[in-house]
């Protein structure tokens, strides 16, 4: 099931979900028809499947709930039932709507920013073995937000979230090795958790070796026209003493002659053809 067409199946009925005070129904019902919501999406009737996720929701079924706050989630303009949904769910002890309820808080998304709240619920997952806020949890120290900034506690926090290989924990992890944040700097152990990461699937891992190999390429193109540089250099020859020991004078737009300090001693195409090389690749 999309979350857009989901959405779309809200908006079009009307219902934005309503929670009462007391539960008037048993909460079997509201499981019974949470699975009849998941028996209809399997079988790809999408918008009955709905129908009995909001049923089993407004009669306080944490599974429900939390699923219409993920589906709420995915468009910026139903980010206030998301996290009304989240807030409920958590409250009835969904540990996984914990993280997500938590960066609304942190990043004032449908609710009015609190990050000592969003911090709070974040480390209170993170203390029941929530992967994802202890991610959170790690940021947050990382950056100083909610909390004092706390490098040390950041790796912790990262390093417990990269167990049993979690794509985006090792690439947190990895970052930390990378930088040194927290933990004695080794690019090479950072790199390979860094690959690992890519290879399970993390996107941040895959963008950032892409980018990694653009500052590589670049680099390398830097260098190749450093030769390109000193090989023009060394084919520059004085017409005053024919001594190749010649150099650029990039501030007064000139070569001059090293040997015998001649200057003006070459013509200005030589200057051009010169300038020219330093922009351009080696043909070797």
């Amino acid at each position: 099931m999309t979350k857009n067409l989901l959405i779309t199946l809200l908006s079009i009925g009307g219902a934005a979900l309503v929670t009462t005070g007391a539960l008037t129904i048993p909460p079997a019902i509201g499981r019974s028809n949470y699975q009849k919501g998941q028996a209809a999406e399997a079988e790809g009737n999408m918008e009955q499947a709905l129908e009995y996720y909001q049923s089993a929701a407004k009669r306080h079924n944490v599974d429900a709930l939390f699923l219409l706050g993920e589906i709420y989630a995915g468009d910026t303009a139903t980010w206030a039932q998301a996290v009304a949904c989240y807030e409920e769910a958590h409250q009835r002890g969904k540990v996984e709507a914990t993280c997500p309820l938590a960066k609304a808080y942190l990043f004032g998304q449908g609710v009015e920013e609190d990050a000592k709240k969003g911090f709070a619920l974040a480390k209170e997952a993170a203390d029941n073995e929530d992967i994802q806020s202890c991610m959170l949890v790690g940021y947050c120290y990382e950056n100083g937000i909610g909390t004092v900034r706390d490098e040390q506690k950041a790796f912790d926090y990262y390093q417990h979230s990269a167990t049993q290989d979690n794509p985006t924990g090792l690439y947190y992890l990895a970052r930390c090795y990378l930088n040194g944040t927290g933990i004695t700097r080794d690019t090479q152990k950072g790199q390979d958790m860094l690959n690992q990461s890519a290879q399970l699937g993390c996107k941040e891992a895959q963008d950032f070796l892409e980018e990694q190999e653009r500052e590589r390429q670049r680099k390398a193109q830097e260098e190749a026209r450093a030769r390109q540089y000193a090989r023009s250099h060394t084919y520059m020859e004085c017409t005053k003493c024919h001594g190749r020991g010649t150099t650029y004078d990039q501030f007064n737009n000139k070569v001059i002659c090293t040997m015998c300090w001649g200057q003006g001693v070459v013509s200005q195409e030589d200057i051009e053809n010169y300038r020219n090389s330093i922009f351009s690749l080696p043909s070797w």
